[in-house]
């Protein structure tokens, strides 16, 4: 009785630790092929997943944190890839409401400031280009486009993603 009561115990702690490192990713992407991917760095498979109606689920156990991309091909020739950083929790992939060829990652703390960070440099980008905006404008823009990166990585210090953009400057 005392040593089931140990094992119980043992493997109470175990399963506690593997869930602190435990990643989900849950996706609904339209228009996708019947299995997606999630590759390292070297498009090596790191898990797949069957899509079913532009739904997936993958899980895993993110030891430290890290980049990997979703794509639907193993070549990356899909319909679709894109990267997301590896961390605990539940990591959401969806398609974006006004461009559905681009894809939303969300859900866990690195993710949403990658997120941020690139929607908001996609926006002044967008400002820059439009034909009606001014001269004037567009020397701000820049000015602001280049305080981007600085901001970003001050709000993400304690995050991946601000690891990741700090190794980028340098």
């Amino acid at each position: 009785m005392k040593r089931a009561f140990t094992l119980a115990a043992a493997a109470a702690v175990l399963c506690s630790c593997a869930s602190k490192n435990q990643f989900v990713i849950e996706g609904n992407v339209a228009g996708t092929n019947d299995v997606v991917y999630l590759l390292d760095k070297k498009r090596t498979p790191l898990d797949s997943a069957t899509v079913e109606n532009g739904a997936f689920r993958i899980k895993g156990i993110a030891e430290t944190p890290s980049v990997a991309y979703l794509a639907d091909a193993r070549d990356m020739q899909g319909t679709f890839a894109t990267m997301v950083i590896l961390e605990p929790g539940t990591i959401t992939v969806a398609d974006d409401a006004e461009n559905p060829q681009l894809k939303r990652v969300s859900g866990t703390v690195s993710n949403d400031a990658n997120r941020a960070y690139s929607e908001a440099g996609m926006a002044l980008t967008k400002e820059y280009r439009n034909p009606e905006t001014s001269d004037e404008r567009r020397s701000a823009i820049e000015e602001e486009y280049e305080s981007l990166t600085d901001k970003a990585l001050e709000q993400n210090l304690g995050n991946f993603f601000g690891v990741m953009l700090l190794s980028q400057q340098s």
